[in-house]
């Protein structure tokens, strides 16, 4: 061998050393483009911005690219699988197909968990770039690159972008090879000073999403003396004054620098100044800081965003130009807060606002063209403004916002603009401030200028605290009230501050949530906080606060909120046995509806029980996603809407600074029979060289604000997004409560009543509008009214609309119908129902004497206003002579002294009227639920004591109900509000007063006694503000319907009472009848815990006053008794018949009753009359959420919903073919509802067939509590389940 041959095999081998691992095992031979592709690096067909002194020429396009191999390995040579891809755009895993990668074979499978790419392309630098200083400039980079030209290392650039001096690298004239090896991430301490993996904010893999050069690539030429380091641009429209700030470098010492600024439009100038102050920050550098007055500047708003201007600012020495910045694009507006409000241009705006995530995406969603079309859909839904929904400035976190910026500004859409969070840096280091200074000035860099951006957010999820969000404190409590590790906080969130104003003094800034100077921020998740208190919620913040405050997150409710877990946070993102529960809480809003389940709900709960029966643990994110985007779900989207319906409204008119709807996306869905395809787009390879993404196709999102390969059309919005629609537009007009309290949502008249509303009109558009209101009352002699309301921008206007009602006016439903025409052209309408009772007699229909216990002294007031003679006893009275005793309203305490009555076994009759939650629970024995209901429904809806009541008047009463306190005390604002429910501790959001409270204190429905509601509601519908309670021969009525002491009368209140009080005093027991039981022994068990004093048949002879109950295996159990057992039952015997299967109801049961076998998981029916064997009954009774195969009754009785409860009149027979002591709810707690709601369906058929149930409860009014307690009198005599803390579903949390 020759030398020059060894010397050649010598190179040869380390050639192939250093080749990435790929080539080195010839896996890959570079790409050839198919036809019509073509990578176009010629710089003379680039776009170019140049002055009189400086150039930059865009250099994006498809470039090579390759996986890399080691980190400190070289540049790939030709023939080691150079594929192309293009730039900006992050890796080919994150782009899902908008930007197409030409892979070679041997890497095509190794983009997904990419680490390290190279880029490579060729760079010609012109000739007149002689003596300037030559940079490589990446706008944004994910995370780290290493810059090598003609194969030698020039440069290094980190997150998130700069730009590389590659002066002494490249000649003028002269074509380079340019290559990029690129990481995608997290970066170190060393590198970054930011946390790394593992630690805080860095809890990810070392690997992050959106790697590369996600950013526009320029090659830039600029004076290598005195030049502009950047362009501020501050606009004062209070001031009428233009500020420009440059920054500058290379400055020499005693020279008298100055800047010629010129502001054009369309090419036209329309403002020149000169001169400017110098502040050094020293080795040459400073800011120079010039201020013109500016008279009549065409101002950019919401309404007018085509009013930009371009700024051209120079460096100038004795008037010779050193240096010209590139043209600057900005518009002439001002944002600033005064106090509680924002401000633009001078008018009043209140920020409709909305998370964006364009730049978060995708790159076909990054786009300027596909961020306009996001903005124009969102300002279709009424919002004005976005935020960007990155919560962190971390490499990986987004790719390029320039588009997305750019959108804003042309749109008119406000914007705030995440900067990096302080949590996400190792403040332990001196390198932490050095670079978060870094990272901040870099982001502010790229939004200051841009008239769209009006705030900054930052430090995303760190200064909230528990109490944050209670409506007495708010905004924000004393900062000695605070816990020290708040305080020390919220000083590192002010110095943070300190060093972003280094960089920008005139955007407002605010902590995404948490308190700033100027702003209060909450992530406001209020759970279940029923929807009056919501619309007040913010009423303290309206009469008493000093800094603007911006929901920049609200749940309406949030879909989690359905959700039984709770937290801590920590704990309810882990994995646990959970249930959804939609019907529970739709019920709250819906009533029985609730119940009638859509396939999306049956489908989830079969799912989840299945979790439930293997018992495995399950998080948010393995539950079936259909629960994040299921639109048509009343349960859900409904019960969403009129949340919003109800509080939206009251929002705006208290002039809320800011806020905004979570999961907005669940606004609409694709139209059935519509499939979004992704549109394919031409690309002009010779002009790829321009700023912004290219991508090759417009993308399928799955949200129709991201999905633009779709018509608006294709998307029709589901209930919760026309709701939101109606209330989230700019302008609004409806109709509201009485001059006294706009939120009151009165509706109950007496004829010859004044009824006192007002219409208001809302103005959030950006300019003055004039509103032609008309209404019409559809009374017999249509009452009409008409107002003309002018309302300036910000602001809303208000016209009374009051009018009596005739004194002969028929009982019924009337409306107001308002029609609002706008000067915009643009027309609303809204209807407010009222509901008109019959005049109450002027007399008592009540007969005998009355006894009232009323220490409180609160009810005696309600009994002479209803005309009822009593007298007053006190708790040692003998009762036994009176028809009637009244306890009033908060009589009895924990431990003081109470009547006796016992004598209600011997006939005496009771009502008790509203008792607190402590005594109902800790004294009687009840649970409870202090929740303020609004609405009610009617349980037995023709029972006398509901007469001349429909449904619609057990709902939203005048006035504020006085039995709880209006606010929840809290003293410690390190901790929610506390609530103790059957011993248990829980978190509650707090309290806004109880104006409109139905019932303040509900009881739960017991599951032993006789117990009939005559109204329930809350969740599930397990509780009741109305109760009778018939004990041996007497009745106890249990009335916490607030109808005592109310700030204003509601005449459905008043009816109410008395009503209860005629019918309890008029009360006469129905015969006695004994439960004989046939069937499997616990069911006989389950008797006896109910208060049953059943009997096992035997064969016995068998009279009229006994009642046969038949459960699961009965036949067998009866044996050769069973002919005359049924004999008995065809001669008219009554029986009630749990969970019977067809052969032993054919066997016992005469009649022809015939089953059908199916699933059971929850049916709907109409509540059954006072009259009916079924009495009380509701369908929450009848959910179980451990579904289950049963025999329903399919004819032969009259059927309720699907079969599961049926009953038939003759021979009078009951069925419930839900057996709950078949649900074992110890092993699937999923199931106690269930085993709950049928037990309680057990005990009404027993006592509508005249079974007496016995309970512990009349002799406990006489026996207060010991101080200490040994168990909770909730724990025997009422319920048969032992509660547990899960068991509450009104207990808190906050995701």
């Amino acid at each position: 061998m020759t030398c020059s041959s060894r010397i050649a095999v010598v190179c040869l081998l380390a050639l192939w050393t250093s080749l990435p691992s790929g080539a080195r095992a010839g896996q890959s031979a570079d790409v050839v483009l198919p036809p019509g592709v073509s990578a176009v690096w010629d710089v003379r067909q680039a776009h170019r911005d140049t002055t009189a002194t400086r150039e930059r020429i865009c250099i994006n396009g498809l470039w090579r690219f390759q996986p890399a191999g080691a980190d400190e390995e070289p540049v790939p040579p030709p023939g080691s699988g150079w594929g192309y891809f293009k730039v900006p755009g992050p890796w080919p895993a994150d782009t899902n197909g908008d930007q197409t990668i030409y892979a070679a074979e041997g890497w095509q499978d190794r983009l997904r968990g990419l680490q390290a790419a190279w880029y490579e392309r060729e760079i010609a630098v012109p000739e007149h770039w002689e003596g300037r200083r030559v940079g490589l400039s990446v706008q944004w980079l994910n995370s780290f690159a290493r810059i090598f030209i003609d194969g030698r290392e020039a440069g290094t650039l980190i997150f998130p972008g700069g730009e590389a001096d590659i002066t002494a690298a490249v000649t003028p004239g002269r074509t380079h090879s340019l290559a990029i090896q690129a990481f995608a991430r997290r970066l170190t301490r060393e590198q970054n000073a930011m946390l790394p993996a593992g630690d805080g904010a860095g809890r990810r893999a070392a690997g992050i999403a959106r790697g590369g050069l996600v950013g526009d690539v320029y090659l830039t030429g600029v004076p290598s003396g005195e030049r502009i380091t950047h362009v501020r641009v501050d606009t004062s429209v209070r001031r009428r004054l233009l500020t420009i700030e440059a920054g500058v470098e290379g400055l020499r010492e005693g020279r008298p620098y100055a800047l010629r600024v010129r502001v054009m439009e369309d090419g036209r100038e329309v403002l020149a100044a000169g001169g400017g102050e110098l502040v050094e920050t020293g080795a040459g550098g400073g800011r120079m800081t010039l201020r013109s007055a500016w008279a009549d500047p065409k101002l950019w708003d919401a309404d007018t965003p085509g009013n930009q201007y371009d700024l051209l600012v120079e460096l100038v020495e004795d008037g010779r130009t050193l240096d010209a910045a590139h043209p600057v694009r900005f518009g002439f507006r001002e944002f600033w807060i005064d106090g509680r409000d924002f401000y633009l241009n001078g008018s009043r705006v209140h920020l409709r606002a909305v998370p964006i995530d364009s730049a978060q995406i995708r790159p076909g969603t990054a786009t300027y063209e596909a961020a306009c079309g996001t903005i124009r859909r969102h300002q279709m839904l009424g919002f004005n403004a976005v935020y960007t929904h990155n919560y962190g400035c971390t490499p990986g976190s987004h790719i390029g916002f320039d588009g997305m910026l750019k959108a804003g500004d042309d749109t008119g859409m406000l914007l705030c603009f995440s900067l990096p969070s302080m949590r996400a840096y190792d403040w332990s280091t001196e390198e932490a401030v050095a670079a978060y200074r870094r990272h901040l000035e870099w982001y502010v860099r790229q939004a200051q200028n841009h008239p769209s951006v009006i705030m900054f957010s930052q430090n995303h999820n760190v200064l909230a605290f528990s109490d944050d969000q209670n409506p007495q404190r708010a905004p924000l409590p004393l900062p000695e009230a605070l816990p020290d590790w708040y305080r020390r906080r919220n000083a590192q969130m002010w110095d943070r501050i300190a060093i972003l104003r280094e960089f920008d003094t005139a955007h407002p800034v605010y902590n995404h949530s948490g308190p700033a100077p100027d702003i209060y921020t909450v992530n406001c998740y209020l759970n279940w906080v029923p929807m009056q208190e919501r619309a007040e919620w913010f009423q303290h913040w309206a009469r008493e606060g000093r800094h603007a405050l911006f929901l920049v997150e609200y749940g309406e409710p949030l879909i989690f909120s359905y959700n039984s877990g709770r937290g801590p946070w920590n704990a309810w993102r882990a994995p646990q046995l959970q249930q959804y529960h939609y019907t529970e809480w739709g019920a709250l809003l819906r009533g029985d509806a609730a119940y009638d389940l859509s396939e999306f709900e049956t489908g989830r709960l079969r799912w989840e029980a299945e979790q439930w029966r293997i018992g495995e643990p399950f998080d948010r994110g393995r539950y079936p996603l259909g629960h994040l985007i299921a639109t048509d779900i009343p349960n859900l989207r409904g019960v969403q809407a009129e949340y919003i319906t109800h509080t939206w409204p009251y929002f705006r008119t208290l002039g809320l600074s800011g806020f905004n709807i979570w999961h907005y996306w669940n606004l609409c869905s694709v139209r059935e029979g519509v499939e979004p395809k992704p549109v394919d787009l031409p690309t002009d390879w010779e002009n790829l060289q321009r700023p912004g993404l290219s991508v090759d196709r417009i993308p399928v999102e799955g949200r129709m604000q991201y999905t633009l390969t779709n018509s608006v059309s294709d998307w029709p919005l589901n209930v919760r997004g026309e709701a939101l629609l109606r209330y989230n537009r700019p302008l609004l007009a409806y109709i509201a409560g009485g001059s006294f309290r706009f939120t009151e949502k009165g509706h109950n008249y007496l004829p010859g009543e004044q009824v006192d509303k007002q219409v208001i009109v809302v103005n959030d558009s950006r300019r003055p509008v004039v509103c032609d209101c008309t209404w019409t009352v559809s009374l017999p002699d249509e009452v009409r009214g008409k107002a003309t309301i002018r309302v300036e921008p910000g602001e809303n206007g208000r016209s009374p609309l009051r009018f009596p009602l005739p004194d002969a006016l028929e009982p019924g439903e009337y409306a107001i119908d308002l029609k609002a025409a706008f000067d915009t052209g643009e027309v609303q309408e809204h209807s407010l129902a009222l509901h008109v009772l019959a005049p109450a007699p002027r007399r008592s229909a009540l007969r005998g004497t009355v006894a009232l216990f009323d220490p409180a002294g609160e009810t005696a007031a309600l009994l002479r206003a209803l005309d009822v003679p009593f007298e007053a006893v006190e708790a040692g009275t003998d009762l036994s002579g009176y028809n009637l005793v009244v306890i009033g309203k908060r009589a009895l305490t924990v431990d003081g002294p109470g009547p006796d009555l016992s004598g209600v076994r011997d006939g005496l009759k009771v009502v008790v009227f509203e008792q607190t939650a402590e005594v109902l629970e800790r004294r009687l024995g009840f649970r409870v639920a202090e929740y303020g209901l609004r609405k009610t429904f009617a349980r037995v809806p023709d029972h006398p004591v509901l007469r001349g009541l429909s449904e619609r008047n057990l709902r939203d009463w005048h006035g504020e109900a006085t039995l709880v306190p209006p606010a929840m005390t809290n003293p410690d604002p390190n901790t929610k509000p506390k609530a103790t429910w059957c011993g248990f501790e829980s978190e509650r959001p707090g309290r806004a007063g109880c104006y409109g409270n139905v019932c303040s204190v509900a009881i739960e429905k017991p599951t032993c006694g006789d117990f009939l509601p005559l109204v329930d509601g809350g969740f599930a519908l397990k509780f009741s503000p109305l109760l009778l309670h018939t004990e041996g021969r007497g009745l106890m009525a249990f009335c916490q319907a607030d109808v005592t002491g109310r700030t204003r009368e509601d005449p459905a209140a008043r009816q109410l009472a008395a009503n209860l009080l005629e019918f309890v005093a008029g009360y006469s027991p129905s015969p006695a009848r004994i439960a004989v039981y046939a069937g499997e022994e616990a069911g006989f068990e389950h008797l006896r815990a109910a208060g049953a004093d059943a009997e096992l048949y035997t064969g016995q002879t068998l009279g009229e006053d006994r009642v046969v109950v038949l459960g699961p295996g009965a036949a067998e159990r009866v044996g050769a008794h069973a002919a005359g057992l049924a004999s008995w039952i065809r001669a008219g015997g009554r029986v009630v018949a749990v969970g019977i299967v067809p052969e032993d109801a054919a066997a016992l049961i005469a009649g022809g009753i015939t089953f059908h076998e199916d699933e059971h998981i929850a049916c709907v029916f109409e509540p059954p009359g006072a009259g009916s064997a079924a009495a009380g009954i509701g369908c929450g009774d009848l959910m179980i959420r451990d579904p289950r195969t049963l025999w329903l009754v399919a004819s032969g009785a009259a059927v309720l919903g699907n079969g599961v409860l049926a009953h038939r009149e003759d021979p009078p027979a009951s069925f419930l073919q839900l057996v709950p002591w078949q649900i074992d709810y110890r092993r699937l707690y999923n199931a106690k509802r269930g085993f709950q709601g049928s037990s309680f369906a057990v005990n009404r058929l027993l006592a509508n067939t005249g079974v007496p149930l016995r309970t512990p409860l009349p002799g406990r009014f006489a026996d207060p509590v010991e101080a200490e307690p040994t168990a909770g009198r909730w724990l025997e005599g009422l319920y048969l389940d032992e509660p547990v803390a899960e068991d509450d579903p009104y207990r808190y949390f906050r995701w």
